[in-house]
């Protein structure tokens, strides 16, 4: 017999408020579109509800880490996902990816 459970609820971030600013923990020198930049790292769990990063920057957290490349951003939703919006950043991408293949 299998049993069942009933659907799993999910509480919203924001239900738990707070959060202020993204917490910047270091920067990292890092290759982006073909040039050294000096970037902020964030601590990922200082990202509140509606909380957006430009890039580039890193976000950090003990099992990952994001990468958001120049003309990307990152927004937290209200269930604390990261949604990353890589539309602005496409052109970068197919210019570093040219580059790369170029060495």
């Amino acid at each position: 017999d299998v049993a069942r459970r009933s659907c799993a609820s999910f509480t919203p971030l924001a239900a738990f408020g707070g959060g202020g600013e993204p917490k910047v923990l270091s920067t990292r020198d890092v290759l982006d579109a073909g040039e050294w930049r000096s970037v902020d790292v964030f601590d990922r769990y200082s990202l509140a509800a509606g909380a957006s990063v430009e890039g580039p920057a890193i976000l950090e957290e003990p099992g990952s880490t994001i990468w958001i490349a120049t003309g990307m951003s990152a927004e937290v939703d209200t269930f604390g996902n990261i949604v990353i919006n890589t539309a602005a950043g496409q052109d970068d991408l197919v210019g570093a990816a040219a580059q790369a293949e170029e060495v």
